[in-house]
C-alpha cells in the first residue's frame, strides 16, 4: 500500500511560532516562508516510513510550488492534487474534492 501525505502549506511549513523565531529574524532561512525545521522533520517522517508527499496547498496554483519546496530541502514530493476551485459551484468546492481526484 502507498503511503502518502497530502500536505497544506499554511499553517504547516509556515506558522506564527516561526514568524516570531529568531531565526527568522537573523535571515536564517533559504525561504522566508518555510520553516526549516519542520522540512528536516517532514523529510525524517517521509524517509523513515516511505511516505510520498501531494501537495493540496493553495501554492500548487503557482507553478514554480515544487521548485521552491525542493529548493528549500523538502524531498518525496510526487505532485500536486488539481485545481477544481473554478471547475464546480463554489458551494460544492472542497480542497477533498482535489484530494479525492
Amino acid at each position: 500500500m502507498n503511503k502518502i501525505i497530502f500536505l497544506d502549506c499554511d499553517g504547516v511549513i509556515n506558522h506564527n511560532a516561526w514568524y516570531k523565531s529568531n531565526e527568522y529574524y537573523n535571515n536564517e532561512f533559504i525561504d522566508p516562508d518555510i520553516d526549516p525545521k519542520v522540512i528536516e522533520r517532514l523529510n525524517k517522517l517521509t524517509d523513515e516510513l516511505g511516505i510520498k508527499i501531494v501537495i493540496s496547498s493553495g501554492w500548487k496554483i503557482d507553478d514554480y510550488c515544487v521548485q521552491r519546496l525542493e529548493k528549500a530541502g523538502l524531498k518525496n514530493i510526487i505532485g500536486v492534487t488539481p485545481n477544481l476551485m473554478f471547475s464546480c459551484s463554489p458551494e460544492l468546492y472542497s480542497r477533498g474534492l482535489e484530494i479525492d481526484a
